[in-house]
């Protein structure tokens, strides 16, 4: 596991950063007795932060990538909750303004655009735990 994280200021009101970084959850055990990996993920992120306009205007802008495979998903089938592991990537781009109108007045804007993959992904339609009662949404 690592962490590396950058951030330069450019001016005293402006700084962009970058960051990437790696975790684990740790794996564990069925109710049936059977163990599962360990999901492992690594995050980027690259942004900028600004207040400008003297102060009046404090724009953000963020782009985001996470990776995990083996994510860890439970899934309740019965009276017990198995976990399903799943590979899936999600990449987005967020935005946030804020500004100040007079002294008592602040228009706020926030925008988030997400993509989303999952590799492979099974939707039970019964309380059975067999792979006969399941339908395969991955692509």
């Amino acid at each position: 596991m690592f962490k590396v994280a950058l951030q330069y200021d450019f001016l005293d009101d402006s700084m962009v950063y970058a960051s990437a970084v790696t975790g684990i959850r740790p794996g564990g055990i069925e109710p049936t007795g059977a163990l599962y990996d360990a999901e492992e993920t690594t995050s980027l992120e690259l942004g900028t932060r600004n207040i400008l306009m003297d102060g009046r205007l404090k724009l953000n802008a963020t782009y985001f990538s996470h990776e995990t495979e083996g994510a860890q998903f439970s899934n309740v089938r019965g009276f017990s909750a198995y976990v399903e592991a799943q590979d899936f990537t999600q990449t987005g781009i967020q935005v946030q303004a804020e500004y100040n109108l007079t002294d008592s007045t602040i228009l706020k804007f926030s925008a988030l655009s997400i993509d989303s993959e999952m590799d492979g992904c099974l939707l039970y339609t019964s309380h059975a735990a067999d792979e006969e009662d399941s339908v395969d949404l991955g692509g």
